[in-house]
This record gives structure tokens, sequence and C-alpha cells, in this order.
């Protein structure tokens, strides 16, 4: 019959599901890796109540650099933290100056003490996903465990490798010996 597919298509998806959701899973940890090199993004994930119920603890932030002049009030920034330098802070700016910026946590009550020079912001907030940056850090700290690597890294490594070998072992086995479809039937003469 023409056009009538034969095989159980359900059983081929399932099948081929864990090779589906290791080839996303891979593309969703390239694609954030190029997107903040290739576009200049930055991630980094909120770990205070400070600018609740927009941005509540774990959330993952996406910012860019910007033209200091580019600021605006209402917009939000990430900046150096002027007592740790390895803190980087995400406020909103309530005012602008000449000696910088104002800047004030949605949910504090008081606006910040320190004016947030120029040379401190790091850049401008784009959008943010509640909650996704507390899984990335809870990953984060679970692959560098030896558990945590072999399960998260390792093994599926070896199925998605495993499994194209299985693929390339049975198609070069096909090739060999056939498919039993209608192109691997031997010829015949036709007789006069």
């Amino acid at each position: 019959m023409i056009g009538v597919k034969t095989g159980n298509s359900r059983s081929q998806f399932t099948r081929r599901l864990p090779d589906i959701i290791l080839v996303l899973v891979f593309l969703m940890a390239v694609s954030t890796i190029l997107l903040s090199s290739v576009f200049a993004f930055k991630l980094a994930v909120i770990r205070s109540g400070s600018m609740e119920p927009a941005m509540p603890v774990g959330t993952l932030v996406v910012w860019h650099s910007v033209d200091p002049a580019d600021i605006e009030v209402g917009d939000v920034i990430a900046f150096s933290s002027s007592t740790d330098a390895d803190v980087t802070v995400s406020h909103r700016v309530v005012d602008v100056l000449d000696s910088g910026f104002r800047t004030k946590g949605d949910a504090n009550t008081d606006v910040d003490l320190e004016v947030v020079s120029a040379s401190d912001v790091v850049g401008k907030v784009d959008f943010d996903i509640p909650y996704v940056g507390s899984a990335l850090v809870h990953i984060e700290h679970f692959i560098h465990t030896s558990i945590g690597f072999t399960l998260l890294i390792g093994i599926p490594t070896v199925l998605l490798v495993g499994s194209i070998a299985r693929d390339i072992y049975r198609r070069s086995r096909g090739a060999k010996i056939g498919t039993g479809g209608p192109n691997d039937a031997p010829e015949q003469a036709c007789g006069d």
C-alpha cells in the first residue's frame, strides 16, 4: 500500500525520548553560554528580599552593560556593592544625580544610604525569571559533588554516546545484511 506507515510511532517516540531530553538539556546549556558571551548578557541570582515582590529571592536576572548616561528613574540597575566588591546589587533607580544614582530596593522603606557612582554600575536589568535562579544555584552546588557530576554529566553523556553508537551499529548492520525491504530483493531476469 502506498502512503501507509508501518510500525508503532508511539513506541518509536518512547525509544527516542531520552535522546530528545538529553539534546534539549545540552542545547539549553549551550544557548545560555552563547547568549551570555555573544550578546554580552550576564546572569545573576537575587539572594535577598530587598526587591520583593517584583524579584523574589531566587529570581534569575539577566542584565547587560549599559552607558550610565542611558539610565533613567525606574530602571533596575546592577552595581558593585560598596561594602563587598564580590557582591552585585540590583536595585531600582529613584533619582539621577550629577554624582551618580540614588537607588532603593522595592521592599525597602528607605533609599540606599550611598549614591551609586557611574563607575560602580555594571549593567541594567533586562528581565527576570522568578525562582529559576534558586534551581540553578542548587544544580551548580550539586554538580560540584562527585555524585552530582556523575548523575548530571557522566550518566547522560554515557547514555547519549551509547545511543549514538547503537544507532550507528544498527545502521551499519542493516546496510550489510539488508533490511528486508523491497529494494533488498534479488533482481530477476525476464525471459523471452
